[in-house]
């Protein structure tokens, strides 16, 4: 049974797809009748997104969250390229997770960028943080007191690729958490 969210949501989907489409139909045009309108957007608030990929024989969960972001469908030639905006972004993900144990890296950003189709996530400027933590799950909250290893990197690139997830900071300085 549908409920208002799904309903709300199905609207808002089907509404982008008929852009899409028309967008579609617009390329398709004889070169003096196009007119190129600009690319379909898409304001989504409270964005949360849980991706699981396979890493070195387990699984291990990134999640990336966000108060605003923007999706653009960005038009190629028969179909599109997908790229969400992400304003104040806050990401913890798993690094490894082996004996009840799990490496955890988190990072916040004033902006980070999604490319769909390529599982590509790029930020800059931002404060990232290293954790060892007891468990296989992400915690919900995580103390930054209880950091190992904090920094600021220029530029992050994580890779979501199912086959071979890989995570990059440059120029990161960083201050390393001793607590004997």
């Amino acid at each position: 049974m549908l409920n208002r969210a799904n309903i709300f949501a199905l609207a808002i989907f089907g509404s982008f797809f008929i852009i899409c489409f028309s967008i579609i139909q617009i390329m398709d045009a004889p070169e003096g009748d196009k007119i190129i309108p600009p690319p379909p957007r898409q304001e989504r608030f409270g964005v949360r997104k849980d991706i699981w990929v396979a890493k070195d024989g387990s699984r291990v969960h990134y999640r990336i969250e966000s108060p605003h972001s923007t999706l653009i469908a960005i038009p190629k030639k028969k179909d599109f390229r997908f790229v969400e905006n992400l304003d104040n972004m806050h990401a913890v993900f798993q690094h490894k997770v082996e004996n009840g144990e799990q490496h955890l890296r988190a990072f916040d950003a004033d902006t980070g960028i999604y490319d769909y189709s390529h599982h590509l996530f790029n930020a800059s400027s931002v404060n990232l943080s290293f954790f060892r933590t007891a468990g296989t799950q992400i915690p919900l909250l995580i103390n930054p007191e209880e950091a190992y290893l904090q920094g600021v990197a220029e530029h992050v690139e994580l890779t979501l690729d199912s086959k071979n997830p890989d995570f990059k900071a440059e120029k990161f300085k960083a201050q390393v958490r001793y607590d004997p």
